[in-house]
């Protein structure tokens, strides 16, 4: 859980810079660089977001996570079975 919803929110602002950039299409395939990975399901919620009010189409892009070796608690806590 995020304890900062603006902070949260605002990490869609990547979505829409990628959508923008891209001509409102978006790619097959995106890599995020994301620490707590908060990044990740707020990019996915602000596509949906922008197909729904017809700036773009939604193709099922899909979202992986990159993580340095030093910060990784994403996949700490899949190791883990979190």
């Amino acid at each position: 859980m995020n304890l900062r919803p603006y902070y949260s929110e605002g990490a869609k602002t990547h979505a829409y810079e990628i959508a923008e950039q891209l001509g409102w299409k978006l790619p097959k395939h995106i890599v995020v660089a994301s620490a707590d990975g908060t990044i990740l399901p707020k990019l996915a919620k602000a596509f949906k977001e922008l197909a729904k009010v017809g700036l773009l189409q939604d193709t099922g892009c899909k979202i992986y996570s990159a993580q340095a070796a030093g910060c990784a608690p994403i996949i700490n806590a899949l190791h883990k079975g979190h």
